[in-house]
């Protein structure tokens, strides 16, 4: 017996609206988290440019709400600098 699944969009076209907040804390987890895949995956090419441009390639696609992502990204920014 086959289960019909009662989606009609891929889940990529499905919109979240997110409303909590992300405690700053876990948003300094986040840079730290970014900065440490960025140096765990680049090795000798890693510079402090990377975890940035790896937030502003994917921002678009990250599931958080806009204080947090601004938040992130300015932590990211000064990074780069």
């Amino acid at each position: 017996m086959a289960i019909k699944c009662g989606w009609t969009k891929p889940l990529s076209a499905i919109k979240y609206e997110l409303r909590c907040s992300i405690p700053e804390k876990y948003i300094i987890e986040m840079v730290c988290d970014m900065i440490g895949a960025s140096k765990a995956y680049l090795k000798r090419e890693y510079d402090q440019k990377e975890p940035y441009n790896y937030f502003i390639k994917n921002k678009n696609n990250m599931m958080m709400d806009e204080e947090a992502k601004t938040k992130l990204e300015s932590y990211l920014e000064e990074i780069a600098k």
